[in-house]
């Protein structure tokens, strides 16, 4: 048993991709589960921020997992809202992102996270804001595309273009000390002719 432990430990040491999609899956797994306790408190700060940004006419709601806007209007009264997972899921991917991504000391990997989740709140506040502009503005949410965008890109997208900017050189480290440690092309030659 232990044999074949080895082995197995080997294959995922010489497959280092391999290893980092195993530990990001479980990564993932992990912090989603911490992150529905800490998710309600992390809603209630988006809400209290939400309102007090928000147009007078918007008002924010937290009910169970959703964030509502409702608008007063002459008309009446209009309701849209925001399933704060489609928020969380990026939060939790960078997380877990970083977390497995080789090269890391501790103290770097926490410190990319906290960057990560601030960039992250950042983007959450500016999509609620937007949101309660455009309702405000009487914009039906569901037919914006420009909304949808920055949900998708903001909301989705971005976390992984922050793990990559943040974990680019960890890949690498080998590629980039060469480029570092290699002489210029001709410089080589220019040397050798001054020494003459």
């Amino acid at each position: 048993m232990s044999l074949r432990n080895n082995k197995l430990l080997v294959f995922l040491r010489r497959n280092k991709i391999l290893l980092f999609l195993v530990t990001a899956t479980v990564l993932v797994i992990f912090v989603a589960v911490v992150w529905t306790f800490i998710s309600p408190s992390y809603n209630r700060v988006l809400v209290n921020l939400g309102n007090r940004i928000a147009p007078s006419s918007v008002t924010l709601e937290l009910e169970e997992r959703n964030i509502y806007f409702h608008h007063d209007a002459l008309e009446g009264r209009s309701t849209a809202w925001i399933f704060s997972w489609a928020l969380h899921f990026g939060l939790v991917l960078v997380i877990a992102l970083i977390g497995a991504t080789p090269g890391l000391r501790l103290k770097q990997r926490l410190k990319f996270i906290a960057l990560a989740f601030a960039l992250l709140f950042v983007i959450h506040v500016t999509a609620i804001w937007v949101m309660a502009r455009l309702m405000a503005s009487s914009v039906v949410m569901n037919k914006n595309p420009w909304f949808n965008l920055l949900v998708t890109v903001g909301c989705d997208l971005f976390p992984v273009v922050i793990w990559g900017i943040f974990s680019f050189k960890y890949w690498f480290p080998q590629g980039l000390a060469r480029e570092r440690v290699l002489p210029a092309p001709g410089s080589h030659r220019q040397k050798t002719k001054k020494s003459k």
